[in-house]
Order: structure tokens, then sequence, then C-alpha cells
């Protein structure tokens, strides 16, 4: 690791990755900043030729028809630059050799994201409007995407309209959308011009010297180059001999769609917001947290109601969520907690903000029911050096919760911390992690890593780390092992060490990893 330019704002990294039965792999990386913060970026390059692309047999069915052969890499480039104080300048662009070349070499790259988004976003900012263009395609043809060749955006905050007491807000977009499925996939590509404009006014005001009612209404109007014609379903019954010479008979719906030319959807929209605040004072004098203890609480709701559109979405190209949007009527109601005191340095200190809420549909689709999940959203901020935050869904109809995402974190006087992390959604995910790091700031410092899968009940990653700062030199050791998922597999052990001048802490040495 060694800057390539005496102010030392450009760094070139190089890597060799000895695997045990995979072969060598290289990695070549820059990164780059500006000390005053307009730009900043990395470039990265990964190849391997994989001695071993398959563990098993089960990975080599799975992987033989995008496994060409034992070339494996990764190429990646990242940029963000302030080309002006309104303007701003985004680059996110990965190409891959096949879809599990990072879960096999760059893990941790693969746990932050799975699968690459490939985009480049400018980016216009003023106070009274936000204007983006987006440029998004795919580069790896072994995911599904949409490509937006180009994309134009522009969004109006809420903004009065005079001296009327009425509000107003818009958001805009037009775009040349292509909807690409993943290479060997019998599903045909489609692509649609589409725009798409949404004006929304409202009238916040205050009733009785405490109620909040904030009526609105809104127009959303989307036009589509293409669409597609009603749904035609046609039954056909097929009538086989199984293999005990019995006649099985069986009936296939096939949907038949055709192509149309341009339409435009409408859709309206109309409904109200309403809260109150009320507060209690628990306690005026000094207290474990602050001076004073005050509880707010904010009952709240928000109504919507939006007819049947003239175009459903069984009749529009799907992209994405805008597509998607259906008649609706429903309220959203929950309340807000709050528990403050006052401290040292600052007014008012959120002790506790907890957020309970759930959505009631008064009218229904295909296979929705009355309520939706439970939603809890909680922050704890009793000090600086305690943390905890925690989001859940709760699903009444199954019960059983759904989503429960929580991280604590504790902070001492010498700046020791200590993360952890519990994730958990229905069927999917059951994780708990941890990270430690002893005494940042002395002369040796500690850290150990866990990760722990709880619905196979074993310990997915742990990893432990020591550095030591010496008078011109500082070195650290690491060692992380990531037990074999299943039987056939084999541990993966890392042992890293690295080595670095304190007066030159970009030149350095690192080993292993």
């Amino acid at each position: 690791r060694y800057p390539l330019n005496e102010e030392r704002t450009v760094r070139s990294l190089s890597y060799v990755n000895l695997y045990g039965d995979r072969g060598v792999g290289l990695e070549q990386a820059f990164d780059w900043h500006d000390p005053a913060g307009s730009r900043r970026g990395e470039a990265r390059a990964f190849g391997i030729l994989d001695q071993r692309p398959y563990r098993d047999e089960r990975e080599r069915a799975e992987r033989e028809a995008l496994l060409d052969d034992d070339r494996r890499y990764r190429l990646l480039l990242r940029h963000t630059q302030a080309m002006s104080p309104a303007d701003t300048l985004y680059a996110d662009l990965t190409y891959l050799s096949d879809p599990w070349v990072t879960k096999d070499f760059l893990r941790r790259e693969y746990r932050r994201q799975p699968i690459p988004d490939n985009r480049i976003v400018w980016q216009h900012a003023q106070p009274g409007y936000t204007l983006s263009l987006r440029l998004q395609g795919r580069l790896n043809d072994f995911y599904d995407a949409v490509n937006r060749w180009p994309e134009a955006q522009l969004i109006v905050p809420a903004m009065p309209l005079g001296e009327s007491g009425w509000y107003y807000q818009n958001e805009s977009s037009v775009a040349q959308l292509e909807r690409v499925f993943p290479k060997g996939s019998t599903a045909e590509s489609y692509e649609a011009v589409r725009a798409d404009t949404r004006h929304e006014v409202a009238y916040p005001a205050h009733y009785f010297g405490f109620l909040s009612l904030v009526p609105r209404g809104a127009w959303r109007g989307t036009w589509y180059s293409q669409s597609l014609s009603k749904p035609i379903r046609r039954s056909r019954t097929v009538t086989t001999t199984n293999e005990e010479g019995l006649e099985v008979t069986e009936t296939d719906v096939e949907v038949f769609q055709e192509e149309e030319g341009a339409a435009v959807r409408h859709l309206f929209e109309l409904g109200f917001e309403t809260s109150f605040k009320a507060f209690g004072v628990l306690d005026e004098g000094e207290n474990l947290w602050g001076n004073g203890l005050r509880h707010v609480v904010e009952p709240y709701a928000r109504h919507t109601y939006i007819p049947e559109p003239n175009l459903r979405p069984d009749r529009l190209y799907q992209f994405d969520a805008i597509d998607r949007l259906d008649e609706a009527h429903h309220v959203r109601f929950g309340v807000r907690n709050k528990f403050q005191t006052r401290q040292a340095g600052r007014a008012v200190r959120d002790l506790v903000d907890a957020d309970l809420n759930t959505l009631y549909r008064l009218a229904k689709q295909e296979g929705e029911r009355d309520f939706d999940t439970l939603n809890a959203d909680v922050r704890l901020r009793p000090s600086d050096r305690f943390r905890l935050d925690f989001d859940a869904a709760y699903d009444p109809y199954a019960s059983e919760i759904a989503v429960f995402n929580s991280r604590l974190s504790l902070l001492n006087a010498e700046e020791s911390r200590w993360d952890l992390e519990y994730r958990y959604q229905a069927d999917r995910r059951n994780q708990i992690s941890s990270d430690l790091t002893l005494w940042p700031r002395k002369a040796w410092t500690f850290g150990a890593s866990h990760r722990y899968d709880a619905d196979a009940g074993r310990l997915a990653e742990h990893g432990y780390w020591v550095r030591r700062r010496m008078s011109c030199v500082g070195w650290s050791l690491g060692f992380t092992h990531e037990p074999a998922i299943e039987a056939k597999e084999r541990d993966d052990y890392r042992v890293w060490v690295r080595l670095w001048l304190l007066a030159f802490p970009e030149w350095g040495l690192d080993v292993g990893g």
C-alpha cells in the first residue's frame, strides 16, 4: 500500500491472495480523494485462474452453464465528485465473470452488496427543486434488471402557494425503460418509454389549539409508449395415463395478451393526515439522565383513497413500483412516544423515541387482509455512550414476528466500543453479529468479531486481531475462521499481518487477509 503523489491523495493497493486449493488471486486497486472533500473514489481489478471452481457435483450442476472456463474476475469503479455547489456526479460500476466470484473470493463485498447496481447519476440540487439524470444498465447478463437509458427526474418539495395557505409539491420523470432477464431464462425482454408526473396540493392547519389536520389531493398521470390488452384466460384440459395405468385429467390455464399502442393512466388520490400532541412532566428535578423528565405522546392517522384507475397493472409492462400502483383505500394509524430530558450542552434530549403503527385496509385486493403488520421503530439514547435501535413487524394473522432488526452500541470514556446486531426475517435470515474494539487510542489495541447463524445453530464466522503502536512503526496481526457449511466443504482460515510507519501511515504492507 503506497501513495502515488506527493499530496498523498492517490493511493495504490496491490494484493496477492494465496489459496490452498484454488490458486493465486491477484488484485490491483487505486483509491483517491480530495482533501477538501469534493471528490473520492476507487478502482479495483481482481482475477484468478480458479483450479477448483466446483466444490462438489451439486455445485457443478448449478454453475457449469455460466462458468465457461477457470478465468474468474471482478472489475469495479466507484466515484463521487462535487462538480459545483449544486451539482454532484455519482458512478458505481461492477463487471463480474460470473454470479459467484464475489461470494467465493470477496466475501465482505458480497455480504454488503450481493447483486451490484451499475449506474451513473448526475444530480442538480437547488432549494426549490432537485433535478437528476440517471444511466442504469445491466453489465452482467446473468442477473435480471431494469435498464434506464436514460431516466430524468424532477422533484419539487412542498412549497407555499403565495399567502393562500395551500402547499404544492411535484414529482416527475421520463425514462426509456427495458426489462431484461437472466441468460438462459425463457422470459422475453420488453421495453417502453414512460413519462410520469404527480402533483399534490395540501392545506395544513391547526384547530382548537391542538389538532393538526392536513387534507390533500393529488393527480398522477403516466404515459406509456406501449401497453397491453386485457388478459384473456383460456383453459386446456389434458388427459394422460400414469404409470399405474390410470387416466389423469389436468386443466391448465393460459393467459394471452397482445401488445397495444400508447396509453395514459390516470390516478386520483384524496386523503388527509391528522395528529395531536399531549405531554406530561414526570419529574422536574435531577435524575439519572439529566434535568427533568417529560413524556410526549402523539397519536396520528394518514388516510388514503385512490379509486380504480383507467388502466390496471395487468395492462401495463412492469418495471418498478410506479407500474404496480392500483386502487387503494386504507388508513395508517399509530402513536409516537417520546421521553425527554435536558442535559448540559443541549436544550432537549430524546431518551426514547418510539413509533408504533399499523395499516387498516378499508378496501382489499385479492389476497389482502384487513390489517397489515404491526410495526415498531424505536430509538433509545439515554447517553452518548449507549445506543439501542430496533425495528420490528408482527404478523397478527400468522401470530409470528415477520421482521426484527436491532443494534446495540456501547462506548466507554477511552472510546472502546462494542456493537451487537441482530437481524431476523421470517424464513430468510436469523443472524447475530458482534464487533468489539478495546483501547483504540492506546499503544495496544485488541478486537474481535463474531457472526452466529441462529437458524443453523452454528458459528458462521469469528475473528480476532491485535494492533501495536511503537515509537516509529506499527504492526497488527489478525485471524479469522469461517466454518464449513456442509460436510464436504472445508473450513476457511485467514491470517493477516500489517506493517506501517507511524510518520507515513499511507505507506504499508499487508500480508494475508
